[in-house]
Formats: structure tokens, sequence, C-alpha cells
């Protein structure tokens, strides 16, 4: 249980910090991109934190299972 709040409490630190970094930029070219960019961060977060979370370990390709 300790697990799953302490990655609910990172999801919501790094969308505040998503927030005031697209704040920050204000309107521009680069905005589209710094969105893409914490997007990626949030979703390899969430990924990479639930399948920690569930127990499952990713295999390199070509390696033994």
């Amino acid at each position: 249980m300790d697990e799953l709040i302490a990655l609910i409490v990172r999801l919501c630190a790094l969308s505040c910090l998503s927030a005031l970094c697209q704040l920050l930029l204000g309107p521009g070219r680069l905005r589209g991109h710094v969105r893409l960019v914490c997007g990626l961060l949030l979703l390899h977060m969430m990924v990479s934190q639930l399948s920690a979370l569930l127990g499952v370990a990713a295999q390199a390709p070509g390696g033994a299972p």
C-alpha cells in the first residue's frame, strides 16, 4: 500500500512540475515539444512503477528466459 501511495505522490509532483513548465514557457513553437516530452515522462513513470508494483520483470530480447 505504501508503494501505491508513493506512486501517486510522484505522479502528482511530476504533473505539477509539467504544468509549471508549460506555464513558464508561454505560447510558441516549443510548447508542443515540451508537452510531448512531459507526457512521455509521465507515461514512462506510470508504466515502470506499475510494472514494478505488479512484479513484472522486463527481459531483453534474445536473453535467457
